[in-house]
């Protein structure tokens, strides 16, 4: 209606689990996901598996997962992420897209999920390799927001990577 009020905040539903997160927050889980994605794609230059591996917490776990719910892969602690990193396929020619995130506190600290798109760079024109959905648990340590449990569950029809 012409002349009337955008409606508030108030009027969307459940925002209360995401206004306790502030901006400087959202900002930290944003450039967490950023370092966790260039890193995965070996960008972040020779340490990228340790630095990868460093945004979990020392005891993290990552899990990997088909569309059935079969376990493909698990990984935890810091050691044990940084040689699951070196198994991963085709690192150099690999970019992975995430979107649509949502992030919200919890009891526990963050709960967050996004989609993934995994695409092959090195054949032209580049092709998609894997899609799936992150879900994750993250908390905050020193003042670092941290993967304490991230999972990717593969879509069906994705292949398990080889």
């Amino acid at each position: 209606m012409p002349g009337s009020a955008p409606p508030d905040a108030t009027d969307v539903d459940d925002v209360s689990d995401d206004a306790a997160l502030s901006t400087a927050d959202r900002l930290a889980i944003d450039q967490l996901n950023a370092t966790y994605f260039h890193a995965i794609d070996g960008l972040l230059g020779a340490d990228s598996d340790a630095r990868w591996a460093g945004t979990f917490t020392p005891d993290g776990t990552f899990t990997l997962v088909d569309a059935t719910g079969a376990l493909v892969a698990e990984a935890a602690g810091t050691d044990a992420l940084v040689e699951a990193w070196s198994t991963f396929p085709a690192v150099a020619t690999t970019r992975h897209w995430s979107d649509n995130h949502l992030v919200s506190r919890d009891g526990h600290g963050v709960s967050a999920s996004c989609y993934i798109v995994a695409l092959e760079v090195g054949v032209s024109p580049a092709t998609i390799s894997r899609t799936g959905v992150y879900t994750d648990q993250l908390v905050e340590v020193g003042g670092r927001w941290l993967y304490q449990h991230r999972t990717l569950t593969l879509d069906p029809n994705s292949p398990r990577p080889t």
